[in-house]
């Protein structure tokens, strides 16, 4: 399984068939915009190949979303879920356009922010052409620092917690910045998320029965905890619980937790690669 930052995020069952400007209409809530959202982001291509050209589209639901509500959970889950939008033509072309716009005044720590955090998120995904791995990490400095200044001097808390989030992208500081998270931000909906982060980097550094432990005891802290999908948000650690038995090369937990899962959500969305990655470690034996 590759080592990335665990994402919880679902698999809903609307389709978007109408402009963004519709979407963006006051009426329509933050939450069924995630829905939207998450739909286009997240739903495999070997499920729906359709679902590829709307990426684009994604991007500016996030802008929205982190714009109207950023001290909300959605917001949060948001940035988590922007890793998986597809790449095509337009979301390369969107993305120039706000590296011409943004990159230049990253440093304003209040105007425009919501723009720039989603930007932000996609150079750390490397969006662009470059010349050498020294450039990567000139801008990704730049980038890290623009962060830490709508960390600490963002007028909006909410934003100013969500730039806290993307430094725990920044290599070996990554628990420091969870931690502050933790500590600055302890009324954000999203403290509970920010633990299981916690917990998940212990699956990222090869500690899967420590991450199994902490996990399960987070599910009992968590028990009747929802996620904007409505969900029971323990799913997410049963599928973190299922991936730390697939790296222990124990096939029957990773199927247990797979079931849980499915018995309880049929449509979860992370179920299909999930599945793959036990079938996987069933034809390595």
């Amino acid at each position: 399984m590759q080592k990335k930052f665990f994402s919880i995020i679902i698999l809903l069952l609307l389709l978007y068939n109408g402009t963004p400007n519709n979407l963006y209409a006051e009426e329509i809530s933050i939450n069924e915009l995630y829905k939207q959202y998450c739909l286009i982001a997240k739903t495999s291509i070997e499920i729906n190949p359709i679902i590829k050209e709307k990426s684009d589209v994604a991007i500016d639901y996030a802008v929205e979303i982190i714009k109207r509500a950023p001290e909300s959970v959605e917001a949060y889950l948001t940035l988590v879920a922007l890793v998986k939008i597809k790449t095509t033509d337009k979301v390369c072309h969107k993305f120039e356009s706000m590296k011409d716009k943004y990159f230049s005044i990253l440093d304003d720590p209040n105007n425009d922010v919501a723009e720039k955090l989603v930007f932000i998120r996609m150079m750390f995904m490397v969006f662009y052409d470059f010349s050498s791995v020294d450039e990567v990490n000139k801008n990704d400095i730049k980038c890290f620092d623009a962060l830490i200044r709508f960390k600490d001097e963002c007028k909006d808390k909410g934003l100013a917690a969500l730039a806290t989030q993307l430094l725990f992208y920044k290599k070996n500081k990554e628990d420091e910045y969870r931690k502050e998270f933790l500590e600055k931000f302890s009324e954000n909906l999203a403290i509970p998320y920010v633990e299981m982060d916690l917990i998940a980097n212990l699956w990222a550094n090869n500690e899967n029965q420590k991450c199994i432990d902490e996990a399960l005891k987070w599910c009992q802290k968590y028990n009747n905890l929802k996620t904007p999908d409505g969900y029971r948000a323990v799913l997410c650690a049963y599928e973190l619980i299922s991936g730390c038995y697939v790296e222990l090369k124990d096939p029957e937990n990773a199927l247990k937790y797979y079931n849980m899962i499915k018995s309880e959500a049929p449509d979860y969305s992370n179920l299909y690669d999930l599945k793959k990655e036990i079938d996987e470690m069933g034809k390595q034996k």
